[in-house]
């Protein structure tokens, strides 16, 4: 089967077997070109059938688990194959004003021994230590 391109193309100056200029179906002979391209022309339908019907799937399965997990992302293969990516945590470290030589994890909760702080990672969780903490008027 000859390209979409080229199926478009003669589909669109074909004269029924009738062609004044050479097209790539010519070579069949008056009755069997036409047939041909129509033949041709039917398959790359039912292809494109197909493959919008392949999306659709896609589309819902993705809906559906956005639906269950909105921050979930996912990338999707040209087979319509959803993979989860990770999700990224976002945290900040607590000094507890008693444990001066201490770091809390905001995400896990777990205690760190030493200033963690200048670390971008929880070591426990993975969190990535960038979220803004928010300071009150009386601090």
């Amino acid at each position: 089967m000859i390209d979409r391109e080229t199926i478009m193309t003669w589909l669109k100056k074909c004269g029924n077997g009738g062609c004044s200029s050479r097209c790539p179906y010519d070579d069949l002979g008056p009755d069997k070109c036409y047939e041909t391209l129509m033949i041709d022309s039917l398959e790359l339908l039912k292809h494109d059938e197909q493959t919008i019907e392949s999306l659709e799937r896609t589309i819902d399965k993705l809906t559906k688990a956005l639906a269950e997990k909105p921050e979930q992302k996912f990338f999707v293969d040209s087979d319509g194959k959803m993979t989860p990516l990770p999700v990224q945590k976002h945290g900040h470290w607590i000094r507890p004003p008693k444990f001066l030589s201490e770091s809390q994890c905001s995400v896990c909760k777990e205690t760190h021994v030493g200033d963690y702080r200048m670390f971008k990672f929880c070591p426990d969780c993975g969190a990535r230590m960038d979220e803004e903490v928010k300071q009150d008027a009386d601090d």
